[in-house]
Order: structure tokens, then sequence, then C-alpha cells
């Protein structure tokens, strides 16, 4: 008498849209393995298999569930436990804005503003220096600056609690005597 064979889905991995991530289909019973696999959506398979771990290799858009729906070994069908959930992050984002004028001695504004999940940490640079990484919990922020002199500011980098960014915008603070 031959046991039934089971295939123990595991793995709850985080990626950022675009990425790719793996989950393990643990395998009870006499190799080879024939099993499907679902998204919730698609099925996929049947795929055979000595490996045991079997490493699924999947890259989402979206947060997803991946579950086992069927599993033969060599002598009999069996049975799939488990889930992975896939989480998917979205890509944060930072525009730089400010105030295009000022006269000498004066100070402006630049804004950042961040879309994604707090904590935010962004780098900027006026041409020469780089600031940064500094950190916010805020998804909007001001930096008051001085130039003596006309200075373009840009972002470098940004990345919220889970992913690195894109960034936009560039601001020319023209310094009038």
């Amino acid at each position: 008498v031959n046991p039934l064979p089971v295939a123990n889905v595991t793995g709850n991995p985080s990626i950022c849209n675009g990425s790719s991530t793996s989950f393990n289909v643990g395998f009870t019973g006499t190799a080879p393995y024939t099993y499907t696999y679902s998204n919730g959506t698609t099925t996929y398979g049947p795929f055979t298999t000595s490996n045991n771990p079997e490493i699924i290799a999947v890259s989402p858009m979206v947060s997803t569930s991946y579950t086992v729906l069927t599993v033969n070994d060599a002598n009999c069908v069996g049975s799939a436990t488990g889930v992975a959930n896939v989480t998917v992050n979205q890509i944060p984002s930072a525009v730089l804005t400010g105030t295009a004028a000022i006269c000498f001695g004066q100070s402006t504004i630049l804004n950042i503003s961040f879309t994604g999940v707090a904590p935010f940490s962004y780098t900027y640079t006026n041409g020469t220096t780089t600031f940064g990484p500094l950190n916010t919990n805020n998804s909007s922020l001001n930096i008051s600056l001085s130039p003596g002199t006309t200075t373009d500011y840009s972002l470098v980098a940004i990345n919220d609690a889970n992913c690195p960014g894109t960034i936009a915008g560039n601001v020319t603070v023209t310094v009038n005597s």
C-alpha cells in the first residue's frame, strides 16, 4: 500500500511591481510528481518534476494567491495544502517643484510630493552637492533654500517603505541681484 502524496505550498514573498519571485511546493510520496497550480484565475500545468521542493517562479502585476490544484506521484492521486500569498507593492514616485526666481539674499521653497507607502527616503542634488539620503513620513515635504547663485536642483533617488521609485522634476532657482 502506497501513502497518498501531498503537495504543500509555502512562501509569502513581497515584491515590487515588475519584479519576480518564487514559492515552493514540497511533496510527499514517490517521485516523479505531476501537479497543476492556479493563481485564482488561470490554471498552469500539468507539470512533472522530481524536484522536492519544486520552486515556481512568478511575476504577478498585482497581489496574488497561488495554490496547487492537483497532485499525483508515481503511484497515486493526492491532495494539496497551503497557499503562497505574493504581495506586489506598487512603485512609488516623487516630484520636485519650486519657485523659479528669487532676489539675492532671499529664500525659496522646493516641494517634493511623494506617492507610495511612508516612510520615504530621498536624495536630491544642487549639481555640486548631494543631500541625503534623508527620511520623512510625510507625503509632501518643503525644503527651504537660500542659494547665492543660480542653481539647478533635482532628485537623485527615492524609496518608500517597500520599493525604489521614479523621480521627476528639475527646478532652476534663478538668483537676481
